[in-house]
């Protein structure tokens, strides 16, 4: 996720959405990136592709632009959202953060949502909302120093073939045995699974825009040969390449 050096660039709205238990939404190609938190015992379940990601009021969460998911609410509850635009994309997931002290974020979504009211005042709405990502990068953080880094290096590198644990373990200088531990750890995954998902998104990506071929798609991703590349995509869509854009 490429939240620390986002740049934005509009804030779309701020609100509070009350919801009931049991409120179940499709949601088709969301607008928007946004924040969302809980301010009391609600529950809200993301599902993308199958990958679940949790809102309540001790994680907020990063809802991605341009995907499509369905939510599910365990528990009512009220939850504050902020809607806005990046320069450039930042993620196309879901993104789970667990903060420590979610009356930090209440505050400043609460002076947020006093701006927009009273005037739109989008240089200070700005100002408030940095600060709140600078928090949850802080709180995102490896907690090891020694994974500091690697998730930049992923996503600088994705298109090299040559990206593997081998490497990544030796600008972290350690052995590879331990890196993939402490990944796994950290990421709940390990390096090489999390490689290929990002690949596969950026793949999807591709593919439903419909302006490449497969071949050069293959090879922008960072797969070594298009076998790979349809290989490896279908086992985790259940779709070839071709399908999938053409479906898209």
């Amino acid at each position: 996720m490429q939240l620390k050096n986002a740049v934005i660039t509009s804030v779309l709205g701020v609100f509070t959405i009350p919801t009931s238990k049991d409120r179940f939404l499709k949601i088709i190609k969301r607008p928007s990136y946004a924040l969302s938190f809980c301010t009391d015992d609600g529950v809200i379940v993301y599902n993308k592709d199958g990958k679940k990601t949790v809102s309540d009021k001790s994680r907020a969460v990063i809802l991605p632009q341009g995907q499509n998911y369905t939510l599910y609410n365990e528990e009512g509850g009220n939850f504050p959202i902020i809607n806005f635009l990046t320069e450039k994309p930042i993620t196309e997931e879901f993104v789970e953060i667990k903060i420590k002290n979610p009356q930090v974020y209440i505050s400043g979504f609460e002076k947020m949502r006093a701006l927009w009211l009273s005037g739109n005042d989008q240089a200070k709405l700005f100002s408030i909302l940095y600060d709140m990502l600078s928090r949850l990068c802080e709180e995102n953080a490896p907690i090891n120093p020694v994974l500091s880094g690697s998730i930049n290096f992923i996503y600088e590198n994705i298109h090299n073939p040559l990206l593997t644990n081998t490497l990544l373990a030796q600008r972290a200088k350690v052995s590879e045995v331990y890196f993939r531990r402490l990944f796994k750890e950290e990421y709940g995954t390990t390096p090489k699974q999390y490689i290929l998902n990002l690949r596969i998104e950026n793949a999807k990506k591709l593919l439903s825009e419909g302006i490449s071929s497969v071949a050069k798609i293959s090879e922008s991703c960072g797969f070594s040969s298009v076998y790979h590349f349809s290989r490896a995509f279908k086992l985790v869509t259940g779709y070839t390449p071709s399908e999938y854009s053409r479906k898209s």
